[in-house]
């Protein structure tokens, strides 16, 4: 798999879906993926799908990007019932 380093999101990307790719307190790899809610000149606010809001400071920012919105779950398929 080939990643693309790069840093794209911004403060005018506030809305969006995005993800964030950043060195946690222990310098070790870590990703926030969910709708940017807030950004400043120090770091990002970012709300996952379970409700936390994730802060990361810029600095820390190793790679970002726009992703998708989710998609919408498929609902399940009937099963037809078992003949007698």
């Amino acid at each position: 798999m080939r990643y693309r380093f790069a840093r794209e999101v911004g403060c005018e990307h506030t809305g969006r879906r995005v993800t964030l790719r950043y060195a946690d307190a222990e310098s070790r790899p870590a990703e926030a993926v969910g709708v940017l809610e807030a950004c400043d000149d120090d770091s990002f606010s970012v709300r996952d799908r379970r409700g936390r809001l994730v802060v990361v400071p810029r600095d820390k920012v190793i790679a970002s990007r726009l992703v998708a919105p989710p998609r919408r779950p498929v609902p399940p398929r009937p099963y037809p019932d078992p003949e007698p």
